[in-house]
């Protein structure tokens, strides 16, 4: 499955114990489609290929629960957390305009998180709960200035 060319590192691979790699890979693929990220490099899990490069990385899961839906079911369903990193650090950047840069980002994607275009047709009993920011780090780099916000996408999911 062909789904973009500027993100790195995913295959098409679902699981049918955990929605996990779907969402990952559909939101990768939401963000593929968005204008205002074609700049922006997306990547499947925290690799940072590129340490010039302004790129959204989805990676880690925290807080994962996973319960069966009745006795002798074979349904569950599952919350938790996909640690997204958004790093920006064009070279020249003052430290303003990085750190207004990556809440640009952080403001898009919390749009089309809120939207789910596409993604509730596309994972049935899958909802995007909440995008929660919970760090921002600042600093020089040799080229100019860097701004990193780290925050986790909230998810339920039926399966």
């Amino acid at each position: 499955m062909a789904l973009g060319v500027r993100w790195i590192g995913a295959d098409s691979m679902t699981q049918s114990t955990s929605s996990i790699p779907l969402v990952k890979e559909r939101l990768l693929w939401l963000m593929d489609r968005e204008p205002e990220l074609a700049n922006v490099q997306l990547i499947f899990g925290p690799d940072e290929r590129d340490s010039n490069a302004t790129n959204i990385a989805l990676a880690d899961t925290v807080s994962w629960n996973r319960e069966w839906r009745g006795i002798g079911a074979k349904r569950s369903s599952e919350t938790y957390g996909l640690n997204l990193y958004i790093r920006v650090r064009d070279a020249g950047l003052s430290q303003r305009e990085a750190t207004d840069r990556a809440f640009e980002l952080l403001s898009v994607l919390d749009n089309l998180f809120i939207d789910q275009v596409g993604l509730k047709g596309e994972i049935e009993g899958v909802d995007i709960v909440a995008l929660r920011p919970v760090e921002l780090l600042e600093t020089p780099t040799t080229e100019g200035h860097a701004a990193f916000i780290d925050a986790i996408v909230d998810v339920t999911a039926r399966i």
